[in-house]
């Protein structure tokens, strides 16, 4: 940190806009940020840091307030500030540019992530992590968030919203399953027979006698998602592996060297030609993401699947004098099964 605590401001201020008063402010300000720093006390240094990048932001700076980040367990927020600072310090600061792939490449294995599995159309439900609005489009898309206590709350005309908490550690990766049970106030699939007036007349109403296509709509739904979930899965796990081909050509390319030291050849200290090292640490990462990917998907393929049977076993069709609903309360969710065998 000490070199790069010299860069911080090697480029800062040509060229630049502030005022020779504003630019001593900076500096003073990135010099508390340092000692900070060293003292541990990163929520201080990175108020310095976030006050002098206000003044005039540099790639250094933002390396720094990213670093912070990171010591406080804020990796979602280290992530896109370790990315803002490669933006900006392209062709202008070689060391910057070795330094930040390695940690942003190791902070992305860090990140835990949540997928929330839906059947229904995502456009016609809201979603909220931890009371901030999301939009519907990341169901059923792994959402990074830093380690730590989060809440989930999925919403929809008509139906109870869906609440959960998650204690999320690093490196895990979630998959939940969003049930929208309808309101009680709505209309159940089928209902208890009440007592009819003496000499009231015993024809139902058609509308009463009318099949319900709900679990038809829930089965279509429930075998969509997993084919869907199974064919992602595959695709990323395809992917993976043509990008562990790549590895092994880049590694094949090293000449002189043995199969065991090109497995090395890069790890410090590094011999190897440091372009052809960055290809293959790139490489590999993507292999990794897109493994994670492949896996939540097959893992939602089998939630799917196991919803469908249970689906197909439990919920009897229109000829049955029965109903299964799903219900979700403040702390339990299950089943309530009603109806004349």
């Amino acid at each position: 940190m000490t070199a790069l605590a010299a860069l911080a401001f090697r480029t800062t201020f040509a060229g630049a806009e502030p005022l020779p008063n504003e630019i001593a402010m900076a500096r003073r300000l990135f010099a508390e940020a340092k000692t900070a720093e060293q003292a541990k006390d990163w929520s201080a240094a990175a108020a310095k840091l976030r006050e002098a990048i206000a003044i005039k932001e540099t790639p250094g700076l933002r390396f720094h307030l990213a670093y912070c980040e990171e010591q406080r367990g804020e990796l979602v927020e280290a992530l896109v500030d370790y990315e803002r600072a490669e933006d900006q310090s392209a062709e202008k600061n070689d060391e910057l540019k070795t330094q930040i792939p390695v940690r942003r490449s190791a902070l992305q294995k860090r990140i835990p992530t949540v997928t929330l599995m839906l059947t229904r159309d995502p456009t016609s439900v809201q979603l909220t992590v931890d009371g901030h609005s999301i939009s519907s489009a990341t169901l059923g898309k792994p959402i990074p968030l830093n380690p730590g206590q989060h809440a989930f709350a999925v919403s929809s005309s008509g139906a109870v919203p869906f609440t959960t908490t998650l204690t999320l550690k690093e490196g895990d990766a979630i998959v939940t399953n969003v049930v929208l049970a309808p309101e009680p106030n709505a209309a159940p699939l089928s209902a208890a027979p009440q007592p009819r007036p003496e000499g009231a007349s015993s024809t139902a109403s058609p509308v009463a006698n009318r099949p319900s296509h709900a679990r038809t709509y829930f089965l279509v739904g429930e075998a969509a998602v997993t084919l869907g979930a199974a064919a992602l899965g595959l695709g990323f796990m395809l992917k993976a592996k043509s990008d562990d081909d790549r590895v092994a050509e880049q590694r094949s390319a090293f000449p002189g060297v043995t199969e065991m030291e090109r497995e090395t050849a890069c790890k410090p200290p590094a011999t190897a030609d440091p372009e052809a090292c960055a290809r293959i640490a790139a490489a590999a990462n993507d292999a990794h993401d897109d493994r994670v990917v492949a896996t939540v998907a097959f893992i939602g393929a089998g939630l799917g699947a196991a919803t469908f049977v249970a689906t197909l076993v439990l919920w009897p069709s229109a000829s049955h004098q029965a109903s299964i609903v799903p219900w979700v309360g403040r702390d339990a969710t299950g089943l309530l099964v009603s109806g004349r065998f």
